[in-house]
C-alpha cells in the first residue's frame, strides 16, 4: 500500500480503515459527499445480541433474524424508533403544598388545577434533549433585544410534554469577550417564579451558567439565534 511504501511501517490498529478507502471510493465516489461517522461505530446493539446468544453456530444468521423480527414488530405495532418523552425517577407531590405555589400558580395551564397532584421528575428526555433541574433555558427577549433566561427548578411531565417551573435570571448585558450574556440572580427570589411549557421556549437547548474569576455569571448560547 501507499502508506506502507512511504513510511516503511506496518499498519497500526487504527489504520486498518485505510484498507476500505479504495473500494469505497470506486463504489461511492468522493468522500466529501458521505457521512463522517467512523466505520464500525454502530455495532453496539449487534454485539449485545451476540453476547446474550449462547450458541455460536451461524451467529450471523441469528443476529440478522433478531433484527428482522424487531423491525417487523415496530412496523406492526406502529411504535416509534425513539419515544418522544422519557421520564426519570419521579416523586408525586401536591403543588399546592409548596410554599412557592402562589408565585407561579397564575402561569400554570388551566387544566392542571383539576388535579394539582403531579410528578416531579429528576430528569426528562424530550425528543433527544435531556432536561435537569438547575439548567438554564431561554424563554423570551426584553425591550432591548437581549435574551431572557431562567433556571429550571422543577420538571413536570405534563400531557406528553415537559412543564418547567423556573426562576428567572436578570440579563445584565451582552458580554462580547466570550460572546455570551452576563446574568445575575434577582433579589426577590420568592415572587417571580413562573411555569412554561417546552414548546413555548425560544430555544429548546438547555444551557448552564459559567462563572468568571471576577464572580460574574455568563451564559453562552450553543449557536447564534
Amino acid at each position: 500500500m501507499l502508506y506502507m511504501s512511504l513510511t516503511k511501517e506496518n499498519l497500526k490498529p487504527k489504520h486498518h480503515h485505510l484498507t476500505h478507502y479504495q473500494r469505497l471510493l470506486s463504489q461511492l465516489g468522493p468522500f466529501g459527499l458521505l457521512s463522517t461517522v467512523r466505520y464500525e461505530a454502530k455495532h453496539r446493539l449487534l454485539t449485545k445480541t451476540c453476547d446474550t446468544c449462547m450458541s455460536r453456530v451461524n451467529l450471523g444468521r441469528t443476529v440478522a433474524i433478531k433484527q428482522q423480527l424487531s423491525f417487523c414488530f415496530r412496523s406492526v405495532s406502529n411504535s416509534p424508533l425513539r419515544h418522544a418523552m422519557v421520564v426519570g425517577p419521579s416523586q408525586l407531590v401536591n403543588l399546592k403544598d409548596s410554599h412557592m405555589f402562589p408565585a407561579y400558580s397564575l402561569t400554570l395551564p388551566d387544566s392542571i388545577f383539576n388535579d394539582t397532584s403531579q410528578f416531579l421528575a429528576n430528569w426528562i428526555e424530550y425528543k433527544g434533549t435531556k432536561y435537569k433541574p438547575k439548567q438554564v433555558i431561554v424563554y423570551d427577549t426584553n425591550d432591548e433585544g437581549l435574551f431572557l433566561f431562567a433556571e429550571i427548578q422543577f420538571l413536570i411531565p405534563y400531557e406528553d410534554c415537559p412543564l418547567f417551573i423556573c426562576s428567572p435570571l436578570d440579563t445584565v448585558s451582552y458580554y462580547s469577550d466570550v460572546r455570551g450574556y452576563e446574568v445575575a440572580r434577582p433579589r426577590t427570589k420568592s415572587l417571580n417564579w413562573f411555569a412554561i411549557e417546552q414548546g413555548k421556549l425560544l430555544d429548546p437547548h438547555p444551557l448552564c451558567i459559567y462563572y468568571l474569576p471576577s464572580g460574574q455569571g455568563v451564559i453562552v448560547l450553543k449557536y447564534l439565534l
